[in-house]
């Protein structure tokens, strides 16, 4: 060969013998350049729907506000609370209604108690609480208390406590059961 004349075989692998280090520098540079872009754009976008969805529910505040503060206009909220007049009512509405839930599922009511007396006003709710005590196996209880949860006015259950008894008052597979029950009812301003 002379000097001076082309060879297309070696240029082209001194260019590429020169060509692939940077080549592979450039790749391993950008590469976890890039997916940090892509992450940070998902990060980002998904903070532009979260905020947009923040802006919706800020929106319709105002409206929400307006209806718990007048809930004569809206029956979907007057249907959670209790509908009697004085507190002692409401108890008493309650404990017969869980005096016949109890009674239709199978258990046994030894005592309920209005503990609401003692309860302070809440704002424009009043807070009615009644102890129950009862006897009953769990199915009787787990349909117990699913009605009661499940009903209108909205009603909730607290310490609940069930307790195995032996002895010739229980008979075998009956639980002695203890639990509050409440609900709210709107006290006149």
């Amino acid at each position: 060969m002379k000097e001076g004349s082309f060879c297309p075989q070696r240029n082209c692998r001194s260019l590429f013998i020169l060509l692939t280090p940077i080549i592979i520098v450039i790749l391993i540079i950008l590469t976890p350049w890039y997916y940090k872009i892509h992450f940070y754009n998902k990060i980002a976008t998904d903070n532009i729907n979260q905020i947009q969805r923040y802006y919706r529910i800020n929106q319709e505040l105002p409206a929400l506000k307006a209806a718990l503060e007048n809930p004569q206009d809206n029956q979907a909220i007057l249907s959670q609370y209790l509908t009697t007049t004085t507190p002692a009512l409401a108890a008493a509405t309650l404990q017969k209604e869980v005096k016949k839930l109890i009674s239709d599922y199978g258990g046994t009511l030894e005592s309920t108690q209005n503990m609401s007396n003692h309860r302070k006003t809440e704002g424009t709710v009043k807070k009615i609480l009644i102890k129950v005590r009862m006897r009953g196996d769990i199915e009787s209880l787990t349909n117990i208390l699913y009605h009661l949860e499940s009903s209108k006015p909205t009603l909730f259950i607290e310490n609940l406590f069930l307790q195995k008894r032996a002895g010739r008052r229980y008979k075998a597979g009956l639980l002695s059961i203890n639990f509050n029950l409440f609900g709210y009812m709107q006290v006149k301003s």
